[in-house]
């Protein structure tokens, strides 16, 4: 049986607020439904973790004059027994929860054979993949010549952009992680048994969804939405990779680019609330910044003017 699948995630943008919400305003941010990052997962049978990061240049390669993309190709093997030392580090693929700074450092180091240039960007790749396909690490440990016929040992990741900038305030690196996270669960419940539930057995199914029609560079792709358990997975796991990215994130642009819509910010002390905001949805938003051509942007659907934003949002 084939062992691929494919998940995308948008990008989003500000409406407003970016910098007030730390003083206890309302920021509210909005998916850029046309420009997503898709990405590729297979499990393969060669016991190797290998990955295409494709439209992100490799800094090693450029100071070397050249123009590729960031790659890693390595066994799970070592991979494993240089995490060996962080036994205990994820609890579970069902809780997921930012890595210590301990466990980064050890996920760097087992990225060794990677310019260190580039290695950033493949730590919370790495990160997910072990915290999300564990059995399938431990099949790579016991060796692909004495694992159980059939048993895949191994992945195969390709990570693209739809002409979502790198860099660019947009959510990048948001949408990596949420479209990691959503590829990496769907490859689990394929490889490992579709019965499985969010929080165990009394949870609710990890298959529920919606069938969609996604518009990405003008064309109609048909897609299914992951249901409501699957989402919160996958915005826990996709925050978990942001903190590995990014420190402490708000966790705004995880919660846009997961839940596809409008998101409504707000800080009281250190609590932080992520509400739906209808009122945003069906708009369009015309825009022109660094590493962006001015264009139209499809938000959710119609026009609306910065009247209406402000309207919409009682101010």
């Amino acid at each position: 049986m084939e062992m691929h699948v494919e998940a995308s995630a948008p990008g989003k943008l500000i409406l407003f607020g970016e910098h007030s919400v730390v003083y206890g305003y309302a920021a509210v941010a909005a998916a850029l439904s046309m420009l997503r990052v898709t990405v590729h997962a297979e499990a393969t049978r060669d016991g190797e973790l290998s990955a295409s990061l494709d439209d992100l240049p490799s800094a090693a390669a450029s100071e070397a004059g050249g123009n590729a993309c960031i790659e890693l190709r390595a066994s799970i093997a070592s991979l494993v027994a240089a995490l060996s030392n962080a036994s205990g580090a994820i609890k579970g693929w069902r809780e997921p929860a930012p890595p210590t700074e301990a466990y980064i450092a050890i996920l760097q180091s087992a990225l060794s054979s990677v310019p260190s240039a580039d290695r950033a960007a493949l730590v919370p790749l790495l990160f997910l993949s072990r915290a999300l396909l564990p059995e399938l690490f431990e099949a790579a440990v016991v060796g692909v010549s004495n694992a159980p016929v059939n048993a895949y040992t191994g992945l195969r990741i390709r990570v693209s952009s739809a002409a979502l900038p790198l860099g660019a305030g947009l959510g990048s690196s948001a949408a990596f992680s949420v479209a990691l996270a959503a590829a990496l669960l769907q490859l689990r419940l394929r490889l490992f048994g579709s019965g499985e539930k969010a929080g165990g057995a009394g949870g609710p199914s990890l298959l529920d969804g919606t069938r969609v029609s996604l518009r990405v560079q003008s064309a109609d792709r048909p897609a299914v939405c992951p249901g409501e358990a699957a989402k919160a997975l996958i915005n826990g796991w996709a925050y978990a990779a942001e903190c590995i990215l990014h420190g402490t994130p708000s966790g705004l642009d995880n919660q846009v680019s997961c839940a596809g819509d409008a998101i409504r910010h707000v800080r009281d002390g250190q609590a932080k609330r992520f509400d739906p905001e209808l009122e945003a949805s069906g708009i369009k938003v015309a825009g022109g910044m660094h590493k962006f051509d001015a264009s139209e942007v499809d938000v959710h659907g119609g026009n609306a003017t910065a009247d209406d934003f402000l309207d919409a949002f009682g101010m």
